[in-house]
């Protein structure tokens, strides 16, 4: 039986605290197979009603400012995140390459989507949410993205 090849690795991260094992371990699988490893954070889209509350009070313009600051907000906090775990833990050792990439929509459905636009052979996610319970999310991945999902337990 042959190793299969891994060349991109998608992690999907929350951003919580209790994830960085999980980063850990995908930075660890990209080194052992040299792949591409992609991070992932998708934002929730906001409801239709708020939505249509915040239109009735801010022009198009002024709503799509303030998405590109959420945006670039939660990159600088994925960068920062970045260099707090390299000074930790990674000091002295190889660093994959890390893209970094920020969407909008339903977790669920976002990584699956991102994951087949990238050609990701492994997607890489933690077994529990932030308030401890086992994720939706990562059961729904793993039961419709059709690759190998390498779950990571985590407390919660």
């Amino acid at each position: 039986m042959t190793i299969p090849s891994v060349k991109t690795i998608l992690y999907a991260t929350s951003l919580s605290n209790h994830t960085r094992g999980v980063f850990q371990h995908a930075i660890d699988l990209a080194n052992v197979y040299q792949a591409k490893l992609i991070m992932l954070h998708v934002l929730k889209p906001l409801s239709d009603s708020n939505i249509m509350a915040i239109q009735s009070y801010l022009s198009e313009k002024d709503i799509q400012k303030i998405q590109n600051v959420a945006n670039q907000e939660t990159k600088n906090t994925m960068k920062q995140r970045l260099a707090d775990f390299y000074q930790d833990e990674m000091a002295g050792k190889n660093l994959p390459e890390i893209e970094q990439i920020v969407v909008k929509g339903l977790s669920r459905y976002a990584i699956v989507e991102q994951a087949n636009k990238l050609n990701a052979d492994i997607i890489v996610m933690g077994s529990h949410n932030k308030f401890g319970r086992s994720s939706a999310t990562t059961r729904k991945v793993i039961k419709h993205s059709g690759r190998a999902v390498f779950v990571v337990p985590t407390d919660g």
